[in-house]
This record gives C-alpha cells, sequence and structure tokens, in this order.
C-alpha cells in the first residue's frame, strides 16, 4: 500500500512540475519537459510552500520573522528588542521574552529559520 501512495505521490509532484514549467512559457508541450525545467518547477514548488507557511502564522510569529531579519545581532535578547519595537510601531501588545524564546524555537523547527544555542550563563 505504501508503494501504490508513494508512486501517486511522485506522479502528482511531476505533472505538477510539468504544468508549471508550462505555465511559465519555458516549454509548449509535456512533452519537451526537460530537467532544467523540472528544477525550475521543483524551487517554484519550494518557495510556494515557504509563502504558504509565512501565510499561515499568526500576527506575532510574523513580527517575529521581520524582528528576525531587523535585529542587529542574532541574540535573543537582540531579536526580541527588535520585535517590541516592531510591536510598539503598529501599536500591539508584545509577548513575554520567554514566549518570544518559544516560538522562535516553533519557527526554527519549520525550517524558515536557523539558529545555534550558545549559553552564556548569568553574568
Amino acid at each position: 500500500m505504501k508503494k501504490f501512495i508513494y508512486l501517486c505521490s511522485c506522479v502528482a509532484i511531476i505533472g505538477f512540475m510539468a504544468g508549471c514549467a508550462q505555465k511559465t512559457g519555458l516549454v509548449t508541450s509535456p512533452e519537451t519537459v526537460k530537467e532544467e525545467h523540472m528544477r525550475i518547477a521543483s524551487q517554484k514548488m519550494e518557495e510556494d510552500k515557504e509563502v504558504t507557511a509565512l501565510k499561515s502564522y499568526p500576527l506575532h510569529e510574523k513580527l517575529l520573522i521581520i524582528a528576525v531579519m531587523k535585529a542587529s545581532g542574532l541574540s535573543t535578547g537582540e531579536i526580541f528588542s527588535a520585535y517590541k519595537n516592531l510591536c510598539k510601531a503598529i501599536r500591539q501588545k508584545e509577548l513575554t521574552q520567554r514566549r518570544v524564546t518559544q516560538m522562535l524555537g516553533e519557527i526554527e523547527m519549520s525550517g524558515i529559520i536557523s539558529g545555534k544555542i550558545i549559553h552564556q550563563g548569568i553574568h
């Protein structure tokens, strides 16, 4: 049963990729789809997944992703400061630093961002 499901998934993906290649005007008929067209369609498919994931996030997660991009540094504290500034700019109540740290972990698990844990201890 699993082999059948995988086969159906592969056929669906290839069909989607061929359709994307044809829609973009790269090919005029499905018979002329080449590896390059499949690669371009595959990239488009990945981009679509990321866009869909970003659109599905609630407001504070979106603000947090923007804060990651705008932060002057990459520490959690600097990201939290950028997040607080964004919240003030759009007049939203900010979440706690603990919750923001949890959300960073959740967003990282989705693959949109990546980070490294560095324990600096108490100073």
